[in-house]
Parts: C-alpha cells; sequence; structure tokens
C-alpha cells in the first residue's frame, strides 16, 4: 500500500473546505467530497482534530473538549520527567540547588492559541519563566 503524503491529504482536506464554505470538516463531510477515507488522517496525524489544526481549519464542536489553560499533575509530572527535572533554558535543578523552583510553562503561549498538550509544554525555573515574555 503506497503511502499519501501529508501536504497532499492537507491540501485535499483544505480544498474540500473552501468548496463547501465551512471553517471545519465532519469526518463524515469530508468522506463525501474529498479524495480519501480519514483513515490515511488519522495514520498521519494521530486524530482527526490533529489533521484539521494541521491544515489551519477549526476544530469542530462535535466530541471536542473544552480548552483549557490548567496543566493537570499527571501532565505536569510527565514534563518535568521527560525534561528530567530541570529548566530546559539553563539546566537549573532542585537537586543541586534548593533554591530552583520550578514550572511547567507553554512553548506557544495559551492566549496565542498554543494548546495544553505535552508536546506544546516545557521545564522551566522560575528566573526564565518570569524573565521571558509572550512575544
Amino acid at each position: 500500500m503506497k503511502r499519501i503524503s501529508n501536504n497532499v491529504l492537507l491540501l485535499d482536506m483544505i480544498n474540500v473546505a473552501q468548496e463547501l464554505e465551512k471553517k471545519t470538516l465532519t469526518v463524515n463531510a469530508y468522506e463525501q467530497h474529498g479524495a480519501f477515507t480519514c483513515r490515511p488522517f488519522i495514520r498521519a496525524f494521530g486524530t482527526w482534530n490533529n489533521a484539521l489544526y494541521a491544515a489551519g481549519l477549526e476544530i469542530g464542536r462535535i466530541g471536542r473538549r473544552r480548552k483549557s489553560r490548567k496543566i493537570d499533575v499527571r501532565m505536569r509530572h510527565i514534563v518535568m520527567k521527560r525534561d528530567r527535572f530541570r529548566c530546559v533554558l539553563c539546566g537549573a535543578s532542585p537537586a543541586k540547588n534548593l533554591d530552583v523552583e520550578l514550572h511547567v510553562d507553554h512553548i506557544i503561549p495559551f492566549s496565542k492559541g498554543g494548546l495544553c498538550v505535552i508536546e506544546n509544554l516545557q521545564t522551566l525555573c522560575s528566573l526564565c519563566n518570569f524573565g521571558k515574555s509572550d512575544i
């Protein structure tokens, strides 16, 4: 089976959305008008919503969770463990200096559309976190 490139999938998705004059697409609407089924999108992007996001389309309301800026304890721990409980900018760690306080912060700010997903989170010490801005 030949793999379809992500660019081809996204271009087809965008063309269908423009043809239907929609800002978002349901799987059913796409499959009625698009060139592919939803399977290649899910294989390439993990979920239909991830594919919509990659295409620059809005995530549909059906089945969508409310976006929240709150980072739950489990996600916070996963991010800190991934970053080895150190600041990713300066390397500060509470294991070496008890005065270091670690924060889990958005890479793309929530205010600029950044999602609360593990890929968009990083561990920063309080000095680095408060020293940066959302520019």
